[in-house]
């Protein structure tokens, strides 16, 4: 089978790839966030605003405590803001 010129097939992706994609995909299905709002959704903000990037490795390590410290920027704002309660909630959930 033939492929575009310069175009191969595509390496695998890594160990750390794929657990990004599961956090990407649990936040997305579990809380019921569309794709298109994700990047832009106070919870997607507060956890790369706190480098929270895997599933395995970094978001299942959450603790209540930590849940509750989370902030974002909030863009409109233009200033760092606390979560509201139904998103800590939410996350809370997301861990059990």
């Amino acid at each position: 089978m033939a492929t575009a010129a310069g175009r191969g097939p595509r390496p695998p992706l890594t160990e750390s790839q794929l657990d990004a994609l599961q956090l990407l995909t649990a936040v997305m299905k579990k809380l019921e966030i569309s794709r298109a709002d994700v990047d832009y959704h106070p919870i997607s903000l507060a956890l790369q605003k706190s480098v929270i990037l895997r599933w395995n490795g970094d978001f299942i390590c959450l603790t209540a405590d930590a849940i509750d410290k989370l902030t974002y920027d909030d863009p409109s704002a233009g200033a760092e803001v606390d979560h509201e309660m139904a998103h800590k909630l939410q996350l809370r959930a997301l861990l059990s």
